[in-house]
């Protein structure tokens, strides 16, 4: 499916308001993030293990 620039302005707009607050959309990530070697990465430990970055 082709791209057109009202779906290009509609990344850039969630990236610019992303960027402004300093905040990512944390609310966005799906329940399962990604699978390593056959074992998914939940939500929670996603979550958990990114807020415990400075």
């Amino acid at each position: 499916m082709a791209s057109t620039d009202e779906d290009t302005s509609s990344a850039d707009d969630s990236s610019s308001e992303q960027q402004e607050s300093g905040a990512p959309d944390l609310a966005s990530i799906p329940e399962v993030v990604a699978e390593i070697d056959g074992e998914a990465i939940s939500r929670e430990d996603f979550l958990q293990a990114y807020s415990s970055q400075p």
